[in-house]
């Protein structure tokens, strides 16, 4: 029997690299939702890539591990559907969310007095919305 050395280091390297990716991603979240100076609208955008970047680490690598542990498809092939959907719908927010945040501060450092008096949270939430919302 031949043990592929080089792929079990993979996995375990990529689920290091998961791991270290959802805690991560965690820790962000509950500090801006824990902490009220820290909800300002370009934080918001922050948590929306957290969200995006949760859902990528959650789906890829899953379905990395149960084919390289059975190495047979149809047993999963709604779920690898399903995982690459949720992939591509994570690394696509994950996109959207950092071009949101460089138009954010291109606009709040180009108009920096006026930035503050039009762009609110709500604002900022209606945005981030309707972007998941053409996302999905």
């Amino acid at each position: 029997m031949h043990i592929d050395r080089f792929g079990i280091t993979w996995n375990i390297v990529r689920n290091i690299q998961t791991i270290i990716g959802l805690t991560g991603n965690i820790l962000v979240i509950i500090a801006i939702k824990s902490n009220k100076k820290l909800q300002t609208s370009g934080n918001l955008i922050l948590i929306s890539l957290a969200v995006s970047d949760i859902i990528s680490n959650l789906t890829a690598p899953v379905i990395t591990v149960l084919d390289q542990l059975t190495h047979y498809h149809k047993l999963w092939e709604k779920f690898c559907y399903y995982s690459i959907l949720f992939g591509k719908i994570g690394g696509t927010g994950n996109m959207f969310s950092v071009l949101l945040s460089s138009v954010d501060r291109f606009i709040s450092v180009k108009f920096a007095v006026s930035y503050r008096l039009h762009m609110s949270r709500i604002k900022m939430e209606v945005i981030i919305s309707v972007m998941w919302t053409v996302l999905l």
